[in-house]
């Protein structure tokens, strides 16, 4: 064998031994947390196969979805990550929740994924034509966008929602090996198909991986947006949707965190898309569609029954789709009734998981008996009240209501409440346009409804998410038609504004700092998560019997032992026992009867909520001492529970 071909085996053999004892050798060369990074991207990339494959399957009898612009394909993720949520809560339900079985659940959906591909029916190709160099841009953009927040989303947990039940409720599920009772927890009744989706990740590797799962769902969503405006208008308008949608500060930034909103919203966006195309073509199967993705956005949160169906109905009760008969009355209320049938039986299982553990499907609203005495979170009337204006009178009213759509991009409603100027500077134009595509007037109509809801209810920006996308596809339309001469110089101003606000937050936060390697993991969650170093103490210095109950503070996910905890939204637990003790030492007793070994007493949590401080509480509970400090971080104690 001559030299240089020989030379050139040798070489890449010995480049790949370099290059591996570099990265994964004992030397500590690896940049920050590459090797968690690389797991967690393949894990999350297979939970996405896993709900493509399962999607497949689901949406083969629905519809002949997706001839045409990667449609087929953003409707099959959808759906599967919906079948994936539906099959973890009946795993969870039937005390299965182990990491084999969900590990094998996937293996069945890859599985179904490579017969389907096999057979020809995953998926489906985008229009072969030419990209323009401004389509290749805008693209880019939109890429590099997502590439920036995934990387966040990778992040250790830190966001508050996240730990007091979006990742906190699933992680006692796991705990228990499926569904449990969680006393003390306003959210634990929520409807929480994110939370099934976020099992999976926090079985296969932890909190990153779950948190990434929320980034899929905003991905989807923007990329269903995208095919949805190709197939209505063309592909430079469903670019520049993406583009809007994807560089929404509020979005961006909510993306990188484990909640529900941008699940509510993929499930909301392709239950639009559903509607629009049986508008198109008059086929009774999208509304069965439409009504899988309404009942698994409602599964996801309540306010979908404001933001995703209340627009959906509204659009199928006006009139007939694009080119067919008249559709009479009775007909549109029996479509409506379809999509709500169907809406209502896939939502079902977290009504009859209500039911069972509280028996009350709708909890934790319209509460009754001693739950409605106990409460300290307002109800559903009481809770939409305090949104309204503090000036009395009609004026004020009015006032309130007709300015929400400036109040909502000019001020920052809630966390993740950004809205950025972009949809306020275009929309409005789209009234003095003429010659607008056809898709315009149901998805105004849909922008309007939801809108509308919003506004009179909720009035907290990211609760606005499931109808962005609409949103974004009327500013994309209105941007198309106005002079290049005043958009492109704007938008360009106003998107990079957007850009800059996201980097600054996450910069703020240090997500990427974190996941890069400049800032441990300890020291983030130390400065992000208050009780975090005291999560340390106790995994390095309890027994694994420990119990420990938790004051003041609502948030358990990191706690590595078994906890009560009772968020600010319900009666203190500490209270609750102390009120069948008569003094301090017969609560000790209770406590120690109860299985606890220690109180979790956190200052700045106390502070927020009741106006209280830690000493101030175990000064009433406990005045003649009793409990002895062992642990203190952050104004965060631990005490130890002894009975003398």
């Amino acid at each position: 064998m001559p030299r240089t071909r020989l030379l050139l085996p040798l070489c890449a053999a010995w480049f790949v031994a370099i290059l591996l004892a570099f990265h994964f050798g004992p030397g500590e060369f690896l940049p920050g947390q590459l090797a968690a990074l690389v797991r967690d991207l393949t894990l999350l990339s297979l939970i996405g196969m896993a709900a493509l494959g399962l999607g497949s399957l689901i949406m083969k009898p629905l519809a002949a979805v997706g001839r045409c612009h990667g449609e087929r394909f953003f409707f099959e993720i959808g759906a599967g990550l919906g079948g994936l949520a539906l099959a973890v809560f009946f795993i969870s339900a039937a005390g299965m929740l182990y990491r084999p079985v969900v590990i094998g659940l996937l293996a069945i959906c890859l599985a179904a994924l490579i017969l389907r591909a096999r057979a020809g029916g995953v998926g489906d190709a985008t229009a072969r034509t030419w990209w323009t160099r401004s389509e290749i841009l805008l693209l880019t953009v939109i890429s590099l966008v997502g590439a920036a927040t995934l990387l966040c989303s990778l992040a250790p947990p830190e966001f508050y929602d996240s730990l007091i039940y979006h990742l906190a409720v699933p992680d006692q599920y796991i705990r228990h090996h499926g569904m449990t009772a969680i006393p003390g927890n306003y959210y634990a009744h929520y409807p929480a198909n994110m939370g099934m989706l976020y099992a999976i990740g926090l079985l296969l590797s932890g909190g990153g991986l779950a948190q990434s799962i929320h980034w899929l769902c905003f991905a989807v969503a923007s990329g269903a947006l995208f095919s949805m405006a190709f197939r209505h208008v063309d592909r430079v308008t469903g670019l520049l949707a993406s583009l809007f949608f994807t560089l929404t500060p509020g979005v961006m930034l909510a993306s990188t965190w484990a909640i529900a909103d941008l699940g509510v919203t993929m499930f909301g966006v392709l239950c639009f898309a559903a509607v629009l195309n049986h508008r198109q073509g008059g086929d009774r199967r999208w509304l069965a569609t439409a009504g899988l993705f309404a009942g698994l956005a409602l599964g996801a949160k309540y306010t979908a029954a404001i933001t995703v169906c209340l627009p959906v109905a509204a659009v199928v009760m006006t009139g007939s789709p694009h080119g067919a008969a008249t559709v009479g009355v009775r007909r549109r209320f029996l479509n409506v009734g379809l999509l709500a049938g169907i809406a209502l039986l896939v939502m079902s299982p977290w009504l009859a998981r209500n039911a069972v553990y509280t028996g009350n499907p709708v909890a934790p609203y319209f509460r009754s008996g001693d739950a409605a005495r106990e409460a300290v979170h307002p109800d559903l009337g009481a809770e939409l009240a305090r949104r309204l204006p503090e000036e009395p009178g009609p004026a004020a009213l009015a006032a309130h209501y007709l300015g929400a759509p400036w109040q909502v991009t000019m001020t920052r409603m809630g966390a993740a409440g950004y809205l950025g100027p972009v949809f306020l500077m275009l929309v409005p134009f789209l009234f003095f346009m003429r010659g607008l595509p056809r898709v315009v007037r149901p998805v105004a109509l849909m922008v309007a409804v939801g809108f509308a809801g919003w506004a009179l209810t909720t009035q907290v920006t990211r609760y606005l998410f499931p109808i962005l996308p609409l949103i974004a596809l009327l500013a994309a339309l209105a941007a198309r038609r106005l002079p290049k001469i005043l958009t492109i110089p704007s938008l360009t101003w106003a998107l990079g504004y957007n850009l800059l606000l996201f980097f600054f937050l996450a910069g703020t936060i240090g997500s990427f700092r974190v996941v890069t390697g400049v800032e441990s993991v300890e020291a983030f969650l130390a400065r992000r998560v208050s009780y975090h170093p005291a999560m340390m103490w106790l995994s390095a210095s309890t027994p694994p019997s420990a119990r420990i109950l938790f004051v003041g503070e609502g948030r358990g996910f990191y706690c590595p032992r078994a906890y009560a905890a009772s968020t600010p939204f319900d009666a203190p637990l500490l209270d609750a026992y102390a009120a069948r003790a008569g003094n301090d030492r017969a609560l000790l007793a209770i406590l120690r009867e109860e299985g606890f070994t220690h109180l979790l007493v956190s200052g700045p949590e106390l502070a927020r909520t009741r106006n209280l401080t830690a000493g101030q509480v175990m000064g009433r509970f406990f005045p003649s001492g009793g409990p002895r400090l062992v642990f203190e971080s952050n104004d965060v104690r631990i005490y130890e529970l002894t009975v003398e």
